[in-house]
């Protein structure tokens, strides 16, 4: 019978546990940052605001900037 290696459970639990803490950062710049964005554009939902801040930075392939998308 093969041992079980108790470090690939507990490193897969560490990578949760980055992703959860990682999750409510953003949730908490949301926070902070979406009376901002509400008053620069009523339309938008704190859920598309967060939403919004999870995604990666994009930038343009030609000037190595943020396009407009990142920036909603």
């Amino acid at each position: 019978m093969r041992a079980r290696e108790p470090h690939r459970h507990s490193e897969s639990r560490m990578s949760g546990n980055e992703q959860v803490r990682a999750e409510i950062e953003i949730f908490l710049q949301a926070l902070d940052s979406y009376p901002a964005r509400f008053a620069a554009n009523p339309q938008i939902t704190f859920e598309e605001h967060r939403a919004s801040l999870m995604l990666p930075s994009r930038t343009t392939p030609a000037s190595g900037q943020r396009s407009v998308a990142a920036e909603q």
